[in-house]
């Protein structure tokens, strides 16, 4: 039985679903065609973690949201200014259980996001806590702004 959005008497209009039509469109378009434009895929991978990237002066920071899964099961690497995780959940289920709903994404992984120039991947470090993986990439000496006092004359 499929679910429908219920909308009050009066609000609903043709127009509203048009434009829903025409976003789900521009996504695919923008972000499943990307590789045309010599960007990477999205992924390649039963499931897809959620990732966060932010910056600061000295380090950009990548968040993969992975619950679930062991250490062990998941590989970070860099090759050629790509960085690379790569994993796979596996099932928590005992033999001879019925199932009567499954929600939760199972399989493998990977996902892969080109770096900058300014990342030092030699000095790279990767943790994992609460099934939130974190990789550090620091940036280069010469990438970091430097302070320029100015003297007064």
């Amino acid at each position: 039985m499929a679910l429908i959005r219920w909308e009050p008497m009066g609000t609903y209009s043709p127009w509203r679903r048009l434009s829903t039509i025409e976003n789900t469109l521009d996504r695919f378009f923008d972000d499943g065609l990307g590789f045309l434009h010599g960007e990477l895929p999205y992924s390649s991978s039963d499931w897809t973690p959620s990732v966060d990237i932010y910056e600061d002066e000295s380090s950009i920071v990548v968040l993969a949201e992975v619950p679930g899964i062991s250490r062990e099961d998941i590989e970070v690497n860099v090759k050629e200014n790509v960085l690379t995780i790569k994993g796979e959940k596996k099932s928590q289920r005992q033999e001879g259980e019925t199932v009567h709903r499954c929600e939760t994404c199972l399989g493998q992984f990977d996902r892969s996001f080109n770096l900058p120039a300014t990342v030092d991947t030699e000095n790279i470090n990767a943790s994992y806590t609460d099934g939130i993986l974190r990789i550090t990439l620091p940036k280069k000496e010469e990438a970091k702004p430097k302070l320029i006092e100015v003297k007064v004359a």
